[in-house]
Order: C-alpha cells, then sequence, then structure tokens
C-alpha cells in the first residue's frame, strides 16, 4: 500500500504540471467570444468504430458518432433533460392503443449533393433497409440488435410528403427510442439509393446535417465539411471541417492531444 501511494505521488507529481500547462496554454489561445479557435476540429475518438458508413449492417451506439455531423434522425434527444425532442419530425403522437404511431415531418429540409427535400419516402426507404431483407438493389442483409425494435414497425402509412403513420406489430411503446439519435436509425435519401445504389452510400453519403462528406481514407479518419449553406435547424455552425480520427490506444490519443494534433476527444457530437 505504501508503495502504490508513493507511485500515485510521482504520477500526480509530473501529471498536474502537464496538464496545468495544457490548460494555461488554452487559456492564452481562447479566440474571441462566439468564435472557433481552429478552422478543423480534429476528434481523437475513444469509441470503437466501425468503418462504414452503413447502419444496418452490424451497427451499434458507437457507430452513430460518424454519422452525427452529416445525418439527422426523426428524434432528438435533449442533452440537459433526457427527453425527446423534435428533429426531422416536427410532432408525434401514439394511438391509443399502443400500436401506431403518427408523425407530421419537417419541411424544406434538404439532402445534400442535390438530392432534393426530405420527405415521407425516404423515411419508408430507411425503415426498409431495416427492415425488408428484400428490399430491391440491397447488396448486403442487415444485421444489427436493434432490429427487433426498429421493425416492431411492421408497416409505415403515407398519409401526405409530411404525415406518416407508423403501424406495429404489437404494443410499441418504446418506437420513440428506436427512432431518435439513441438508436441507428439516421434517415437516408431514397433519391440516392436509386440513382447511385447501395454503395453510393459508402462513396459519397448524402444527409440533411450541418456538415457535408468531404472524404474518408479507412482506417484512419473520415473528414466532413461545413455545408454551404445555413443548416434548416442549426444555422451556421462553428467550424469550417470536423475530421474524425480512428485512434483506439490511449497512449497515442494523449500523444496526439499534448501535440496540438486532437484538440477534442468526446462523444458529443459536433452539432451541438
Amino acid at each position: 500500500m505504501v508503495q502504490v501511494r508513493r507511485w500515485l505521488s510521482s504520477t500526480l507529481f509530473f501529471i498536474v504540471p502537464v496538464l496545468l500547462m495544457l490548460v494555461l496554454a488554452d487559456a492564452n489561445a481562447q479566440p474571441a467570444a462566439g468564435k472557433a479557435k481552429v478552422d478543423r476540429l480534429v476528434m481523437g475518438l475513444i469509441s470503437p468504430y466501425l468503418d462504414y458508413i452503413r447502419p444496418w449492417i452490424n451497427g451499434t451506439a458507437d457507430h452513430n458518432i460518424q454519422h452525427d455531423p452529416a445525418f439527422e434522425w426523426l428524434v432528438e434527444i435533449d442533452p440537459e433533460t433526457g427527453q425527446y425532442v423534435p428533429w426531422l419530425a416536427q410532432s408525434w403522437e401514439m394511438a391509443q392503443d399502443g400500436r401506431a404511431w403518427r408523425f407530421t415531418l419537417a419541411k424544406g429540409v434538404q439532402f445534400h449533393h442535390g438530392y432534393g427535400e426530405f420527405t415521407a419516402k425516404d423515411v419508408v426507404h430507411t425503415h426498409a433497409l431495416w427492415c425488408d431483407d428484400k428490399y430491391p438493389g440491397r447488396k448486403e442483409p442487415p444485421v444489427s440488435a436493434y432490429r427487433t425494435g426498429i421493425c416492431a414497425v411492421e408497416r409505415i402509412e403515407v398519409a401526405n410528403d409530411h404525415e406518416i403513420v407508423m403501424h406495429c406489430k404489437v404494443v410499441c411503446l418504446d418506437t420513440l427510442f428506436y427512432y431518435s439519435e439513441a438508436a441507428n436509425v439516421m434517415i437516408f435519401s431514397k433519391a440516392q439509393w436509386d440513382k447511385e445504389g447501395e454503395m453510393g452510400y459508402e462513396s459519397k453519403p448524402a444527409g440533411t446535417g450541418p456538415y457535408v462528406f468531404k472524404e474518408r481514407e479507412l482506417g484512419r479518419y473520415v473528414l466532413y465539411e461545413r455545408a454551404p449553406t445555413p443548416h434548416w435547424k442549426r444555422g451556421v455552425v462553428d467550424w469550417k471541417e470536423v475530421q474524425m480520427t480512428w485512434t483506439l490506444e490511449e497512449p497515442t490519443r494523449y500523444a496526439q492531444l499534448l501535440a496540438g494534433e486532437t484538440p477534442h476527444r468526446g462523444e458529443q457530437g459536433p452539432h451541438r
């Protein structure tokens, strides 16, 4: 026990001055209020990653962080209260028997790369990517632990371009969870699928978020750039680019942090 205390004391003796230097350097480098310090935010990710875009192929919650800059969900989770709040779905209502949900969708939301306005057809399409093994154009079958909850929705009735009704096989009280950012059902463009096929989602995915996919180098990073126009919900976001690096080893991440290569590490999405 004495040796452990001596080791901790020695370790803290060296670590505390280093941390203090980082804090002071950061304080001296603070920009004017409301401005980002750098044009590119580099994130050294802590969570395990899946180095592809299609979340219905063995997707997990850890997969979501690389979708966060460019994609959006029907339902957002308020980071302060934990409550479900509107996102691509502006409102919702559960049927009295708990087996259906009516959603009103946002209007005027545009997909990247000129793929047009987000509508009900994109929700139907995204649901099919998860739940229809024989969906036309599919190259790989969906495999994910989330499918049971997501596919409790048996079919989606389209009332009009901006109103849908999700009909469930059984009582589905947790539908909001499975179609929120807590799960993997971010909305993909049907128009892109129809034009480019499934692999278009890997080469140049089109979302509706404040950042646009720019490039990726497998096993190293994925890079996004700020959309050319203000985002429909977030406005003009802080950084011109967001780069997510796949650095899983703690010593390497720490070295990057000390060198100023990754000024940010964490789980919070860059659009917040």
